[in-house]
């Protein structure tokens, strides 16, 4: 059951969104959001492939093919601005990547050292990594933070490492606007934003088992 309009309703089933599939290997991830326009958009990725569906049919977003393996989740974030909406992709095999409706998939630039990265999210306008490789060395506990407003710059100085637990981070998710979660395989801690030198502060929530994947973080409402 949902609640629609102060009604609860019986909650619809799924319904065939279309008839030819959109990948011949294995689908990874997909987002489906509203963009600036108010313009309903969905957005796949397989194991190679990103496709972008425009109501009757999937089109081919990638540009250059993914190389992730079946272990390697594909993982979108928005980044909205009054400009347009933006889609952020990771998948840590590739260099993250950013997508808008009608154009293919490219990577970010001034990537600086971040080569891959396990998981992105948005909060306090900055583009979030998560367990990422920076110059072929893989930092489980590390973030990586954008500048405001622009998920193409990432300062060097906006690395973080949370290794006052040694366990890898498996997933970031934004709370609200100003807050994000980092869950890692043995503990969560909280990046709360903040006015001054550094953009967050984060504090250590708790020391329990965590998620076993990314996509097994669902929202509550």
């Amino acid at each position: 059951m949902i609640s629609r309009d102060g009604v609860v309703v019986v909650r619809p089933g799924y319904t065939l969104l279309s008839a030819t599939p959109p990948f011949t290997d294995a689908g990874k991830g997909a987002i489906a959001y509203q963009d600036n326009g108010l313009t309903a958009r969905m957005l796949a990725a397989s194991l190679t492939k990103i496709k972008e569906y425009d109501g009757t049919n999937w089109i081919d977003r990638t540009g250059t093919n993914l190389t992730g393996t079946v272990d390697d989740q594909v993982r979108m974030a928005l980044f909205q601005t009054s400009a347009a909406t933006t889609v952020l992709i990771t998948n840590n095999a590739d260099a993250p990547r950013r997508q808008v409706s009608g154009a293919n998939s490219a990577n970010l630039t001034t990537l600086g050292a971040i080569q891959k990265a396990k998981d992105v999210t948005v909060a306090f306008n900055r583009a979030i990594l998560g367990n990422v490789v920076l110059s072929g060395v893989r930092g489980p506990s590390t973030l990586m933070i954008s500048t405001k407003d622009d998920f193409n710059d990432w300062p060097a100085a906006n690395q973080v490492d949370l290794s006052d637990t040694p366990d890898p981070i498996v997933a970031v998710r934004a709370l609200n606007t100003q807050m994000f979660a980092v869950y890692k395989e043995q503990s969560q801690w909280i990046g709360i934003g903040q006015a001054d030198v550094f953009p967050f502060v984060f504090e250590l929530k708790s020391q329990m088992p965590g998620p076993v994947s990314p996509s097994s973080v669902v929202d509550v409402f």
